[in-house]
C-alpha cells in the first residue's frame, strides 16, 4: 500500500498581496482602489463607510478617520480632506467643501485643490477669497484653461480690469479664438487678436 501523498502546502502570500501599495503598482488598472486603501487598509468597515446609503453617517465616518487613532500621515490626511471636498462639491455643500479643501490645501496645495476651494468660495459669494485662490492655482498650473476662465470672471466681478484682460489673453493663448475670452475683451473695450489685425490692414 502506497503511502498517502502529503497535503499540498498552503500558498505563501506574495509580497505584493501582503502590501496593498505594491499590489496597486503591479496592477495600474486597479488604481481606483487607492482612495479606499488610503482610507484605512486595516479597517474592514471602510467599504461600507464609502458605499453606505446613509450619506451623513458615511461622511461622519470619513471625518472621524482624520482624528481617530492612530494618527494619520499627512498624505493620508490630504487625500481624505480632498475626497471629502469632492463629495461636498458634488452635493453642492459649498461651506463644508471650502472648509475641508482648506485643510487639504494646508498639507498639499495642488492647483486642482486650490481651484476647487476657490469654486466653493465663489459659490458662497466670497469673491475676493476665490480670486486670490484662483491666482494661486494658476501660478502652479498656467496651462489650466478653466482656471483662467474662472479667474477672468472673478476679475470682472471685482472690477480688476487689468487682471481680467490678462486672463482673457491667457485663454486665447490656450484656446485661440475662444468666444468667452473675446467676450471679456469686448466688455473691457479691448481689441481681440482679430480686431487688432483688422485695424492694422
Amino acid at each position: 500500500m502506497e503511502p498517502a501523498a502529503a497535503a499540498p502546502a498552503a500558498p505563501t502570500p506574495s509580497r505584493s498581496s501582503a502590501d496593498p501599495g505594491r499590489a496597486l503598482e503591479a496592477a495600474p488598472d486597479r488604481s481606483w482602489l487607492a482612495a479606499a486603501i488610503v482610507l484605512g487598509v486595516a479597517a474592514p468597515a471602510v467599504q461600507w463607510m464609502l458605499l453606505s446609503s446613509d450619506l451623513e453617517r458615511g461622511l461622519a465616518r470619513v471625518h472621524a478617520f482624520t482624528y481617530e487613532a492612530p494618527r494619520r500621515t499627512d498624505d493620508e490626511l490630504a487625500r481624505t480632506w480632498d475626497y471629502l471636498g469632492i463629495r461636498y462639491i458634488k452635493l453642492q455643500r459649498w461651506s463644508e467643501g471650502a472648509r475641508v479643501l482648506e485643510q487639504a490645501a494646508r498639507i498639499g496645495p495642488s492647483p486642482r485643490i486650490l481651484r476647487q476651494w476657490a469654486t466653493c468660495e465663489a459659490r458662497l459669494g466670497h469673491l475676493k477669497e476665490a480670486h486670490a485662490l484662483y491666482g494661486r492655482a494658476l501660478a502652479g498650473n498656467p496651462e489650466d484653461y478653466p482656471g483662467w476662465r474662472e479667474y477672468a470672471a472673478s476679475s470682472m466681478l471685482l472690477g480688476e480690469r487689468g487682471e481680467a484682460r490678462r486672463a482673457a489673453h491667457e485663454m486665447l493663448r490656450l484656446e485661440p479664438g475662444d468666444p468667452d475670452a473675446m467676450r471679456v475683451l469686448r466688455e473691457l473695450g479691448a481689441p481681440g487678436p482679430a480686431d487688432s489685425a483688422a485695424g492694422g490692414s
